[in-house]
């Protein structure tokens, strides 16, 4: 509906970086307040987790540092106990 210009959304840049690029939509940051949000990923605490379930946590933490190396989350990001700032993902 958004891309039809019938609304408007709030996500993450991560989500529509492609169609921004495209030029498909319009990204404006959203300064004041400022949005944070957390991405965990939790396991069972007396249980091995299996092999894909080590493949999927794999593959979940190399694109969340490629998203963070590329500058699709904003600011200051923390990362593993690191904290790396990154320009504005809609200039």
């Amino acid at each position: 509906m958004v891309a039809e210009g019938m609304g408007y959304s709030i996500l993450a840049h991560a989500a529509v970086q492609e169609d921004i690029a495209r030029g498909l939509l319009v990204g404006h940051t959203i300064e004041s307040p400022g949005i944070r949000s957390t991405v965990s990923l939790t396991t069972l605490k007396d249980r091995r987790s299996s092999r894909l379930a080590l493949s999927w946590e794999k593959i979940l933490l190399e694109t969340l540092e490629e998203l963070v190396t590329v500058g699709a989350w904003k600011e200051a990001t923390l990362w593993l106990g690191m904290e790396r700032t990154k320009a504005s993902f809609f200039d």
